[in-house]
């Protein structure tokens, strides 16, 4: 969420809590994309709930969506991101113990200080997002952002 902001605009995320129950961490501030938009004029974003936070069923995957599913992400895990079909991540790309015991507004608190582990990671978790961005197609121009910029300037010598 925090890296598409970098490139676009949200309309409609609605704050919420990750379930009560049958999770490793429980009851962890995160976001509901069930009715958002992001409009961009270089990224399509799209977000599936599958299940709400009592495990019910919420929104189901375009038959297109399935495929990529299938050949991506056959155990169906959970967050799953493709960028480009080029990048994938299956889980969380950092600990999401870092919000036990945050509620979203504690957490909103945190990332606005420079030195908070919160804010430290997930800016480092949207560096690498926006990174893979960058690298699957967005106008370089975009792409200057220090902590983005360094990381694109890694990947290129790892993948030539």
């Amino acid at each position: 969420m925090r890296s598409l902001q970098k490139f676009g605009q949200w309309e409609g995320l609605k704050q919420t809590i990750s379930a009560a129950r049958d999770e490793q961490y429980l009851n962890l501030p995160t976001y509901d994309f069930t009715k958002a938009t992001y409009t961009s004029s270089h990224i399509e974003f799209v977000a599936r709930e599958i299940k709400d936070r009592e495990f019910k069923p919420l929104q189901k995957p375009l038959k297109t969506e399935e495929k990529l599913l299938r050949k991506f992400n056959p155990k169906k895990e959970i967050p799953f991101l493709l960028i480009g079909g080029r990048f994938m991540q299956i889980g969380s790309g950092f600990p999401p113990k870092i919000f036990i015991g945050h509620t979203f507004r504690q957490t909103e608190t945190e990332l606005k200080k420079a030195e908070s582990e919160i804010r430290k990671t997930i800016d480092e978790e949207a560096n690498i997002i926006s990174a893979l961005l960058c690298l699957s197609g967005l106008p370089p121009e975009l792409c200057k952002e220090a902590g983005t910029a360094e990381l694109i300037a890694q990947a290129n010598t790892r993948l030539t």
